[in-house]
């Protein structure tokens, strides 16, 4: 790429270049030329979509760049990455040009202005394709037999159960299995190459064939879903929420991890209403503080802090900042599910309100959060873990045990001598069942509390054995029409990486799963759940705290805390958080 003469843009004009594709076929060289153009202008081009492919391993193109009028320099021979390479060698035509737009050879990877330029409109570059092409990449033979099996499932008769009986169908389940596999399906710039898209193409050759594996089945389609979950959300939302989009693709693939929020910017909320920076200079953590910062002011919520990515030690400079690439393994810290979107990333909004209305009152003082806040209680026993299998999970004996046997609940925001207190059989055993459903309905619209009827369904199951077993869904859960399988879906996914804890002043809830006997309860303003704190132990940090994660405690989750301030029980701080 040094030896190409590139002709500097004026970036002033959004100014970019399209590589005009030389007619050929089959085994001859390809060959072609880089042309400079605007986002203004009326030339058509084509985008590519695909994956980069391993750096190290190449092949030749001819290529030679141009001003408007003039070439500029000589034909130099060029090394791609191979599945750029068989790209271009596939979708050229046989008898005339063809222009298309992509991105490792129309920008300049050496200049780090232009770079960050055409980053920034990305967005629009896709946007004014004529159509975008989605590369899947070159592997073996029967590509047919995917497409057939496709085009099965799109019959009018959508009974999937109905397909293991046709014919061939080991062969196309194989194919398909291999097809949802590919990297291409992995990348998390996708999701705007195909958003914004007025018109996409899939081209692909064959693929690999050997004994599939569930999971690899399994793995694919959730890439799929994931992209489409993205699709929509924009289509109930034009410009979702960058933190939104963020959840949905956790695990998609980049090489850099600070695209892991680049690659987003165009299709979010945050890039309609300012001008986010893109530097490739700045530290990945860095980007990722700063990604937080805008999110918190365009949205005024401090939700995002409590998004869940990677897992490791909790005791961290920067605790408060998730890491938004889960293979970035410099500090990876949380890794339980996030509460504000009960576990569905779609959701714009959060199914608790614990600090009511409130917005957030939180500066950014580089590395440290300051943020208002009340510290409300301490945790004081973690009670031991349940015993999770792949098709079920058992609540232990003790943790009803424990709650039962406590004199009184603190059911409310109260402070000590303003508590409301549930102190009978009954009014625990509902404080108990409640917090291991989160009390919502999973998958509910309205984020809908649990409703009283499943109290008794609750009460047998807890006169069991306390086995939870594995539902796909809510929506299998509601194909059963029983209550109780769908208070087995709230409790797989509220428990999940979480701990039973019981706090000083016998409040219940779930906590993260590096809780701690000690971490504080705090509620924050303009954060929609309880979070976590831990006091640093190091002197020189003396008043600073750690963010641990978020927590359902009951009787707080709906804005009991913040209806107490008038009564005195609290008084907001400034918590320093590191």
């Amino acid at each position: 790429m040094a030896l190409v003469t590139y002709q500097r843009l004026d970036l002033l004009y959004d100014e970019l270049r399209v590589l005009v594709l030389q007619p050929g076929e089959g085994d001859a060289p390809i060959s072609a030329y880089l042309t400079p153009t605007t986002l203004h202008s009326n030339l058509p081009y084509e985008a590519l979509s695909y994956v980069w492919g391993d750096p190290c391993v190449t092949r030749s193109i001819q290529l030679r760049a141009m001003d408007n009028m003039n070439f500029l320099g000589v034909e130099v021979e060029v090394q791609i990455t191979t599945n750029l390479e068989s790209a271009l060698r596939h979708l050229r035509l046989k008898d005339r040009s063809r222009t298309l737009w992509v991105d490792a050879l129309c920008i300049n990877q050496n200049d780090p202005d232009e770079k960050v330029h055409q980053i920034r409109n990305m967005g629009d570059i896709y946007r004014k394709a004529s159509s975008v092409c989605m590369w899947l990449g070159e592997e073996a033979n029967d590509s047919d037999a995917a497409m057939e099996l496709i085009h099965l499932y799109r019959d009018d008769d959508p009974d999937w159960r109905r397909l293991p009986q046709t014919k061939n169908w080991s062969r196309h389940c194989k194919a398909l299995t291999y097809l949802v596999c590919r990297p291409w399906f992995t990348r998390r710039w996708i999701v705007q190459e195909i958003a914004l898209a007025p018109c996409s193409v899939i081209y692909f050759k064959g693929w690999l064939c050997s004994n599939e594996h569930l999971q690899s089945w399994l793995t694919g389609v959730g890439h799929i879903v994931s992209i489409q979950t993205a699709l929509n959300a924009i289509a109930r939302d034009r410009f979702p929420a960058l933190s939104m989009l963020l959840k949905i693709f956790q695990s998609k693939y980049v090489t850099n991890p600070r695209d892991a929020v680049y690659a987003l910017l165009s299709l979010s909320k945050e890039r309609q209403l300012g001008q986010p920076n893109i530097d490739y200079t700045a530290g990945i953590l860095d980007v990722f503080r700063n990604t937080v910062e805008l999110s918190v002011r365009v949205n005024e919520t401090l939700d995002i802090i409590c998004q869940s990515f990677g897992l490791g030690p909790c005791e961290h400079e920067l605790s408060w900042v998730p890491r938004f690439y889960t293979k970035f393994r410099d500090c990876a810290c949380r890794k339980e599910n996030d509460l504000p979107g009960e576990g569905y990333p779609y959701r714009s909004e959060s199914p608790y309100s614990t600090s009511g209305s409130s917005k957030p009152e939180a500066n950014f003082n580089g590395h440290k959060l300051v943020a208002k806040g009340f510290l409300i209680d301490r945790v004081r026993n973690i009670l031991e873990p349940e015993i999770r299998t792949a098709l079920s999970l058992e609540i232990p004996l003790s943790w009803k045990e424990a709650v039962l046997s406590l004199d009184a609940i603190c059911i409310d925001g109260g402070n000590r001598g303003h508590e409301a207190l549930a102190t009978d059989h009954a009014s625990k055993f509902s404080a108990f069942w409640r917090t291991l459903v989160t009390d919502r309905v999973p998958g509910s619209p309205k984020n809908n509390k649990a409703p009283k009827n499943w109290h008794r369904a609750c009460e047998k199951w807890c006169n069991g054995d306390m086995v939870v077993p594995q539902y796909s869904s809510a929506f299998e859960a509601r194909k059963r029409r029983s209550c109780l399988s769908l208070i087995f879906v709230a409790i797989w996914r509220s428990t999940y990486d979480r701990r039973f804890m019981v706090t000083g002043m016998n409040r219940i809830g779930l906590g993260p799963k590096m809780l701690k006997e000690g971490d504080l309860v705090c509620v924050l303003l303009g954060c929609s759940v309880p979070v976590i704190l831990r006091p640093a132990t190091d002197p020189a940090l003396a008043g600073c705290y750690y963010f641990i994660g978020d927590a359902y405690v009951h009787g707080i989750m709906d804005g009991e805390v913040v209806t107490r301030l008038e009564a005195g029980d609290y008084t907001p701080e400034d918590l320093v958080i590191i």
